[in-house]
């Protein structure tokens, strides 16, 4: 009997997992053979045979990785020697997403090659969920407007897209599909750098009805940490802002989510707002700079999609350099806007329920109250000057709930909370801002 017992636990204890080495003359068979809980190790060379991870599902225990070599940032270049790139084929996006769940890619390079292909794409009938997308390089992703870095048009959630790096593409990301009916559910959005598109940095779009088996209760989806540069580049179709999210569903599951946006480097757009806002959301200790455009906002509440702004939190962000500073459309409201840095002869408009704490002044006064106010990256320099900069302290209370709402923009707590703006102190050894990669901050934030 303890031989049958034995033979029985043996024979349902779940496979070891395994680690597949591949080069580009295998992995597509390497690919094939994943299970739970399995590693495709990728060497350095150019794959030229897309990754389709189609059919794949790991579990939460045991998710399969994807991974090239560990990413050396020293040499401070995307696309250093020692990558494992894939390289699009037309016709066909170059990372596909399709029926899989737990699932990580990483450190890999995709070049798109100025083809109309995506660069990661996650579709189909049914959903993609629990997906990290992580230090991943794309390229060459800007034959139009319309091709995308990364691009969700399947119902997904649980992603995390993490340390990416898109640079020229048509659009950065574009998470939902336009008629709303694909939803971006409960992702964390962080420490990415989305430089020079055509349209949007990020987009996420407005969601109707979640499917049956999404997630439920009450949740959130988060933007941090994230560097988002446009330049001048003509839009072939339509101006965009660098940042703009939708509304959640009316009612029923996820229409008490929200978004939360804080420690984003925003900046430089000739024609539209820095960030566009809509539904339930908090924005806080964020920088953003250069929404040059005279009727165009750093922080912009509207609705948009037929979908109202529903609840909105603005607080301890530095806006300099904006035709409009905070802005509340007209219709929509802004319910609490508290201890903003806003350096712009238009700082705050429109209907606020709760204004307080705030520091305005002109742009031509600024360099009264931060170090080196510029819209050049190599010359910006917004640390506070403590003196000015200061006034009693804040109750933030209200904003509890939220992720690191007592954390500044480079992760240091707020203290006393006496400081305007997103800096705590004026302490020069903080991440100056650039286009680069934002540097990780302690305490998990």
């Amino acid at each position: 009997m303890r031989s049958l017992t034995l033979l029985v636990m043996l024979s349902t204890a779940p496979a070891a997992a395994a680690v597949l080495e591949a080069e580009p003359s295998n992995y597509r068979k390497q690919l094939d053979r994943l299970a739970p809980g399995d590693v495709l190790r990728l060497a350095p060379g150019t794959y030229r045979e897309r990754l389709p991870i189609i059919g794949k599902h790991g579990d939460a225990a045991r998710p399969i990785v994807i991974e090239g070599p560990a990413r050396d940032d020293t040499k401070g270049d995307a696309t250093a020697g020692g990558a494992a790139t894939f390289v699009g084929m037309r016709g066909q996006n170059t990372v596909d997403l399709r029926n899989c769940s737990f699932v990580t890619v990483r450190n890999i390079t995709v070049d798109c090659a100025g083809l109309p292909v995506d660069g990661v794409n996650a579709k189909g009938d049914v959903p993609v969920h629990d997906v990290t997308i992580e230090n991943v390089v794309i390229l060459n992703a800007g034959a139009n407007q319309q091709i995308v870095g990364i691009n969700t048009k399947c119902p997904c959630w649980n992603w995390t897209i993490r340390g990416c790096e898109i640079i020229g593409a048509g659009t950065g990301m574009y998470l939902g599909n336009s008629n709303g009916e694909a939803p971006f559910i409960r992702g964390v959005v962080e420490y990415n750098r989305v430089y020079d598109p055509e349209g949007y940095c990020i987009e996420i779009k407005h969601q109707n009805a979640w499917p049956a088996d999404a997630p439920t209760g009450a949740g959130r989806t988060i933007i941090r940490h994230n560097v988002l540069i446009k330049t001048d580049r003509p839009s072939g179709s339509g101006d965009r802002p660098n940042l703009l999210f939708g509304g959640f569903p009316d009612v029923g599951p996820g229409s008490e989510d929200r978004y939360e946006v804080y420690g984003n480097f925003v900046a430089h757009n000739p024609r539209e707002s820095l960030v566009q806002a809509t539904g339930r959301f908090s924005i806080h200790d964020n920088l953003l700079v250069g929404a040059k455009k005279e009727t165009s906002a750093g922080i912009f509440a509207t609705a948009h999609q037929r979908k109202p702004v529903r609840l909105a939190h603005v607080y301890n962000n530095t806006v300099y350099g904006c035709g409009r500073g905070i802005r509340a459309a007209s219709g929509s409201r802004i319910d609490a806007c508290i201890g903003n840095l806003v350096l712009g002869d238009d700082p705050i408009s429109g209907d606020i329920s709760v204004k307080a704490g705030n520091l305005t002044a002109p742009t031509t006064e600024a360099t009264a109250y931060v170090g080196r106010p510029s819209l050049v990256l190599e010359e910006m320099n917004f640390a506070p000057r403590s003196e000015r900069c200061r006034g009693e302290g804040l109750d933030l209370e209200r904003f509890h709930g939220d992720e690191n709402f007592d954390r500044d923009f480079a992760g240091a707590p707020k203290g006393d909370r006496t400081f305007r703006g997103c800096y705590t102190g004026d302490d020069a050894r903080r991440w100056t801002p650039a286009n680069t990669l934002k540097p990780r901050v302690g305490g998990g934030l």
